[in-house]
């Protein structure tokens, strides 16, 4: 796996006279007005900001629409609308905050009105914002366009402008480039994300084959919130992803550990692998799991029904979140038989980390190394896979090696 290289995005303007000319000058790139192309206002019913986190926004999007359009974005609009359409519980969390107005003027409407602000991201017209007695910080971005993808992987220039429907058309996803306005109430959507959250259909924004252009890891992204948000596969997505599956290997070897990293800790992870190696991205992310296809379990041994090595491997994921298994983490960490399996595993990940899904992935890689046929005394064959867990621990060494583990993160996988 290459490692891509990696530019630092220019930056679309330096002060306010210079971000208001380049917003023109977008403005006349780009022909009409959002309400001429099609954008959706839909009225969202019984919306309440309960959390101390949906409050804050609440407060952050009130000052900062006195000087510019300001909204909720991304995945907390996503999980509450699926939650609606799914008629699932709704958990608020990771509440991002998207607005046209540049980053030093969020920065002093936000203290001036009682919160604390912090650039992580200039180059991205990103801070974050959190009143110092109460920990949490949200973050507040304004909005913006990026600009060729030399690499395949990151933009070489960022530009912010004032238009929402530019950013919603930068984003990956129709379900991830949907605003909320919590101070009307009101779903804003210029890309068809309610229509497809409403078909249950998880799909691009724009021209599937340009969109993963720009950045390949986002085939992993789409292989994580299919599973996540448990959504059917779109089959022309499916052919764009298996025609360019290899290019993820242009893609930084971190870019990639972190997708697999959030893919593992699902709910789900063993239908995620599986469709990881259905769409032919596994053989190129994880060579040592899409072998393991080939590698039989003698099926006249009393134990591995399953047939491969890998279903194996897929089935024993799926135990781990299996309820006995979630029974397990619930009296390791001291927890209520009624608090809900998301916070039971997100507790467990909290205090031990990932590597436990890592380790159930690769405790059997070693058997495609060690697979033996003996012929026993009465001359029956058996398949055999003595010492595979030796090979195993050699390939986590050579896994943790490409991906750039932590040798604390590779030992607690071994």
């Amino acid at each position: 796996m290459c490692r891509a290289a990696r530019t630092r995005p220019t930056l679309g303007f330096t002060d306010k006279n210079l971000y208001a000319k380049m917003s023109e000058k977008l403005s006349e790139k780009f022909e009409g007005t959002p309400a001429s192309r099609g954008v959706v206002a839909e009225k969202l019913l019984r919306w309440k900001a309960e959390t101390k986190d949906e409050k804050d926004g609440l407060l952050m999007v009130r000052e900062l629409q006195k000087r510019g359009k300001t909204y909720f974005a991304g995945g907390y609009v996503r999980d509450m609308l699926l939650s609606r359409e799914f008629k699932k519980p709704f958990k608020p969390k990771d509440i991002d905050i998207a607005t046209e107005l540049p980053p030093e003027e969020s920065s002093a409407i936000l203290e001036s009105a009682g919160f604390e602000t912090k650039f992580v991201g200039k180059s991205f017209g990103v801070l974050k914002a959190f009143r110092v007695d109460q920990g949490h910080a949200l973050d507040v971005a304004t909005f913006r366009v990026e600009e060729e993808y030399a690499d395949g992987a990151h933009p070489d220039k960022v530009v912010l402008i004032r238009d929402p429907e530019k950013d919603a058309e930068r984003r990956d996803f129709t379900i991830n480039a949907l605003f909320f306005d919590p101070v009307e109430g009101k779903v804003i959507d210029y890309v068809g994300g309610l229509k497809d959250i409403k078909e249950r259909v998880l799909r691009p924004v724009g021209d599937p084959e340009k969109r993963f252009a720009e950045d390949y890891s986002r085939m992993l992204r789409y292989v994580r919130f299919r599973n996540q948000c448990e959504l059917p596969f779109d089959r022309k997505v499916q052919d764009v992803i298996k025609r360019n599956a290899e290019k993820i290997m242009d893609i930084a070897p971190e870019k990639v550990r972190k997708e697999l990293d959030a893919i593992l800790k699902l709910p789900k992870n063993y239908l995620a692998v599986a469709d990881m190696e259905r769409l032919g991205l596994l053989q190129y992310v994880l060579p040592e799991m899409s072998a393991l296809q080939e590698v039989m379990h003698p099926r006249s041994a009393p134990y591995h029904k399953e047939g491969s090595v890998f279903r194996h491997t897929l089935e024993a994921l799926r135990s781990f979140g299996s309820k006995p298994y979630m029974a397990r983490m619930r009296e390791m960490l001291s927890l209520s038989e009624g608090m809900d399996p998301g916070d039971v595993r997100d507790r467990f990940f909290k205090r031990y980390g990932g590597e436990v899904p890592w380790a159930v992935l690769c405790h059997d890689l070693g058997k495609r190394t060690k697979q033996q046929t003996r012929t026993l005394p009465n001359g029956d064959t058996r398949t055999t896979f003595v010492g595979h867990e030796l090979d195993s621990r050699d390939m986590v060494r050579d896994i943790a090696k490409r991906f750039n583990f932590s040798a604390e993160r590779r030992d607690k996988i071994m």
